[in-house]
């Protein structure tokens, strides 16, 4: 009986160790976001309150492992889920992991009487807060999983598009155009097909196509260029070839 208890003890003594290293590698890796890498300096302060606060419980070893669970993938997936977007996500989080951390210290702050005297109920609030720290780093997980998948999802998209082999100097305002004298119309002329053109680009329910003919050297070129401008203004140009 008393070897199983050693063996026991072992086995959570070596949980909560697993935590320590786990957090301490976080901690590295989240020097590219300094609202968690500070969290998790506040927290790795604090680790053995916890500890001491859940030796005493049945699941002192698993209330370790699960956390470090979530370190561990949160420390694989924070490097590749960077953006303004998951970092203003994050710092929100970290904030309430602090707050939860300095709660308890202003606990703790009191006569050792009253910590004697409260001991069992300051245990048990501890450990509620480690579980709502659990809960955030659970959620810093999923948001930071999210993330990675939103990056690989654009750069997936960004390298279809470039096996498109896009002209980029055929958009209507490449420098290469510039340099040939491209120029769009005289103002206070062409006002009516440029009238006509736009109202068909604002009319959803309108024809897939618009079609201007001409002779050679009547413009066409010129008011393409013009509807173009007109069209980027109001950021409703998708592409343009010339």
């Amino acid at each position: 009986m008393m070897a199983e208890s050693t063996s026991s003890q072992h086995t959570g003594e070596e949980s909560w160790t697993g935590l320590e290293r786990a957090l301490q590698s976080l901690h590295i890796t989240a020097q590219i976001c300094p609202p968690l890498h500070s969290a998790i300096d506040d927290l790795k302060s604090w680790l053995h309150t916890f500890k001491k606060a859940a030796r005493s419980r049945k699941d002192y070893d698993k209330l370790s492992t699960g956390l470090t669970a979530m370190v561990e993938l949160l420390n694989r997936q924070l490097p590749n889920s960077a953006s303004d977007e998951i970092e203003g996500i994050i710092a929100n989080i970290t904030e309430k992991i602090t707050a939860e951390i300095q709660s308890i210290d202003e606990r703790r702050v009191g006569s050792k009487t009253h910590r004697l005297q409260e001991a069992s109920r300051d245990k048990d609030d501890i450990i509620r807060r480690y579980r709502w720290i659990e809960q955030l780093f659970c959620q810093l997980q999923g948001k930071a999983i999210m993330s990675s998948w939103n990056v690989a999802s654009k750069h997936l998209i960004n390298a279809q598009l470039e096996s498109l082999r896009p002209v980029k100097l055929a958009a209507f305002d490449s420098e290469i155009l510039m340099d040939i004298g491209r120029r769009s119309c005289t103002e206070n002329t062409r006002t009516k097909i440029l009238s006509d053109s736009m109202a068909w680009a604002d009319n959803p329910a309108g024809a897939k196509i618009y079609w201007m003919n001409g002779m050679a050297s009547t413009g066409k070129t010129t008011i393409a260029y013009s509807l173009c401008k007109l069209l980027t203004a109001t950021r409703q140009l998708a592409a343009s070839f010339f």
